[in-house]
């Protein structure tokens, strides 16, 4: 989780930070879909607030990329295109690699073990039950129990400021079913590697994995 000295950093009230959790969350979860218009009303609904700090987290999301918004038209869930989506491979797969260096520096096998291999089995059964969006999120858990284990809370930051839960989503619709498996097998492969901290392995197998998925975002369809 985030440490406390970086929640000062956004410098928003209560009622703001309120509605930027709200949404957030209805994207990661999916009520809220890419492409999405956005109601003011409703939210004000749900959440009990007035158009002030609605219109203030809105902007802020904005501000983001998480939204689009489109003055006297509204905002919707801004939709990641294939070039935002290979950018947003490439990035996480430059934080990935510093948090595996630190995770496998600072942990011996057995606690590498006891964090990553209950997500990676999570993992292997969302692939099982065809359920894609689930493999995303089980993924993003990985990475997040990597940067954990890194023991780096600045790295946790980045992961939080690039809204991974938002890029999931749009990954989840455009990739084709015969992706998963090679997909869910670049992770096998760095996983095995990182249980036995050979870092040079783990990562070379992240790396290969991301330049293959930046070549399928290149093609139409989007296939490995």
């Amino acid at each position: 989780m985030m440490n406390a000295p970086f929640s000062s950093l956004r410098g928003s009230s209560a009622s703001v930070d309120k509605v930027i959790a709200y949404l957030k969350a209805c994207v990661a979860d999916g009520r809220l879909s890419p492409g999405q218009k956005l109601v003011e009303a409703d939210i004000c609904n749900s959440l009990d607030l007035k158009r002030g700090p609605v219109r203030e987290g809105l902007r802020m999301l904005a501000g983001q990329g998480v939204l689009e918004l489109i003055p006297n038209r509204g905002a919707w869930v801004r939709k990641l295109d294939r070039q935002a989506l290979a950018d947003m491979v490439q990035t996480l797969a430059c934080l990935n690699a510093g948090a595996l260096f630190s995770a496998i520096r600072k942990n011996d096998e057995q606690m590498l073990a006891a964090q990553l291999e209950p997500i990676m089995a999570a993992m292997r059964h969302a692939k099982a039950e065809r359920d894609y969006l689930l493999l995303t999120e089980k993924i993003e858990n990985y990475h997040r129990a990597v940067i954990d284990l890194s023991g780096n809370p600045y790295l946790t930051y980045l992961l939080e400021s690039l809204h991974v839960y938002h890029y999931r989503r749009s990954m989840a619709a455009e990739l084709k079913v015969e992706n998963w498996d090679l997909y869910l097998s670049g992770y096998e492969e760095a996983h095995e590697a990182a249980l036995v901290r050979d870092f040079p392995k783990a990562v070379m197998a992240f790396e290969v994995h991301s330049q293959r998925l930046q070549a399928a975002l290149a093609r139409e369809p989007a296939v490995f």
